[in-house]
């Protein structure tokens, strides 16, 4: 089994680890809600087209209209998260408060 003694000790990479978690859970929400929208064009005589909304997923449906902003708000808690990880893994392994075992 992994100790969890060296992520304990390192505080800025379970930070990112924190934030890559529900960063990817909103990546993927609004990315399942813009890929669950069609539309359906049904022509009929005497009138243009009248779209019709069709949504595969019922619980996705709400998130369709921020479905892009729910993507640009989970890419960038992904990168914050990631930056966070790799910065913390380069520091050094000293630090004060924390004793070497």
């Amino acid at each position: 089994m992994a100790s969890w003694k060296p992520l304990r000790r390192n505080r800025i990479v379970v930070s990112g680890l924190a934030l890559l978690v529900p960063g990817m859970f909103i990546l993927l929400l609004g990315f399942g809600a813009l890929i669950n929208h069609s539309v359906l064009c049904l022509v009929h005589p005497g009138g243009g087209d009248c779209p019709v909304d069709q949504y595969q997923i019922v619980l996705l449906a709400p998130f369709y209209p921020i479905g892009v902003e729910l993507m640009m708000i989970g890419s960038i808690i992904v990168v914050a998260g990631s930056t966070l990880s790799v910065l913390g893994s380069k520091r050094p392994g000293k630090m004060p408060g924390v004793p070497a075992t």
